[in-house]
């Protein structure tokens, strides 16, 4: 059995994910289930979330809506303990250079956004919904980065004017990476259900939350303030279904799965 828990992987997290998953699978070896020993790394591509060997993995929200419910099991979304969202919500920073003199989204309205995919919730589609909320026309020009790091380089280089960046992959990139401190945070876009914990079909997604859980609280203090994990919490899949997806990202999809 196989697992990854790649989301918010970088060097500096490597440890307390391993610890993490440490003492999640020694709790499901004592449920009878068998699984790797290490993590799958940088594993985060539609292939290996549709594993039938999958045991836990994390995705993102808007894979999960638009393809990956038809093929895994939602485990839980994750406990992120962030200010002005409940328990198991998210929501993405829109990052500009600290030195723009533009002080109001509408100014960005013919600026170069830098996404890290169409199929990105944080990256698109979070952003896109919160762009047309305020009435701005669209599209945006837009420079396809492959990640959020790669975004806030492109907005600090000055390849881009703004990124939406993960709220907890921008608080790791303001720890350890001194670019960001040429950059602000311009607004946040509207909380949505946090990245999805999925194991594949067979499993019993009440074993695995519960695996999930004894591994989140076998983890020291500071280890749960870096991965910016405190728990799991049971959302309905269709808090996940009634996030707006973009026609953009739908069709992304589809050309993936004609493929």
């Amino acid at each position: 059995m196989i697992a990854s828990l790649s989301m918010y992987e970088r060097p500096e997290t490597y440890s307390a994910l391993d610890d993490l998953w440490a003492a999640t699978r020694h709790q499901l070896i004592d449920n009878g289930i068998d699984c790797d020993e290490a993590l799958s790394r940088h594993r985060t591509d539609m292939d290996f979330w549709a594993d039938p060997q999958l045991v836990l993995s994390q995705t993102c929200g808007l894979p999960f809506r638009a393809d990956l419910h038809t093929k895994v099991s939602l485990v839980g979304a994750p406990d992120l303990r962030l200010e002005g969202c409940k328990p198991g919500y998210y929501r993405s920073v829109i990052v500009v250079r600290a030195n723009d003199e533009r002080r109001q989204l509408k100014e960005f309205e013919h600026a170069q956004l830098a996404i890290n995919g169409l199929t990105s919730q944080s990256g698109f589609a979070a952003l896109k919904h919160h762009w047309l909320q305020a009435g701005l026309a669209w599209p945006l020009q837009l420079h396809l980065s492959g990640g959020h790091e790669e975004s806030a380089q492109a907005v600090a280089d000055g390849t881009a004017d703004l990124a939406a960046i993960d709220i907890v992959t921008y608080q790791l990139l303001e720890r350890f990476d001194a670019f960001t401190s040429t950059l602000r945070v311009l607004e946040q876009t509207d909380p949505t259900p946090a990245l999805p914990f999925i194991c594949a079909f067979g499993f019993e997604e009440y074993t695995i939350a519960t695996a999930l859980k004894h591994g989140i609280d076998s983890l020291s203090a500071e280890q749960q303030q870096l991965l910016g994990l405190y728990g799991v919490v049971n959302i309905p899949a269709e808090d996940y279904f009634a996030v707006p997806t973009p026609p953009e990202s739908q069709a992304q999809f589809s050309q993936q799965l004609r493929d």
